[in-house]
């Protein structure tokens, strides 16, 4: 139980060795952090584990063009079976483009200067290296949904 709720768990873990037995998930869901994994194939296989068959596996993170090509054959060559993939990084930038000024604001207000460009570029507005990177097109923001 977590601040009152009867079906919410944290659990802490690793990406690389999930602390849950095998079969234990429908749904394995990874949303930008995966660009941070030391070993993309032992999350990837971590993943394919603690699903029960047929349990999906959505993924979306951004990487350059070489990185991806690697993410795309460590997909390709796993157990997994490729349902959907697609390259939503236009739609990533309107989205960004939408809220950039707002949380600029609150970073600005919630953040001293020493530490605030840092959370601009975490949150992608407009101006930081992130951003820059997906409007030349060095970077590209990825979607796939895999099936055990």
């Amino acid at each position: 139980m977590y601040n009152g709720q009867k079906n919410l768990d944290f659990i802490e873990g690793n990406a690389m060795s999930l602390p849950f037995d095998e079969a234990s998930f429908d749904i394995v869901y990874n949303v930008e952090s995966s660009h941070c994994y030391s070993d993309m194939d032992a999350f990837v296989s971590e993943a394919y584990r603690v699903l029960r068959p047929g349990g999906m596996f959505a993924w979306t993170d951004f990487r350059d063009d070489a990185k991806m090509r690697e993410v795309h054959n460590i997909f390709r060559e796993s157990k997994f079976d490729i349902v959907k993939q697609s390259d939503v990084t236009t739609e990533v930038l309107k989205a960004l483009d939408e809220i950039s000024d707002d949380k600029q604001t609150r970073i600005k207000k919630a953040t001293s200067f020493a530490i605030r460009r840092s959370f601009e570029t975490f949150a992608g507005v407009r101006g930081t290296p992130v951003y820059e990177s997906f409007q030349n097109g060095s970077l590209r923001y990825y979607r796939y949904l895999l099936r055990k």
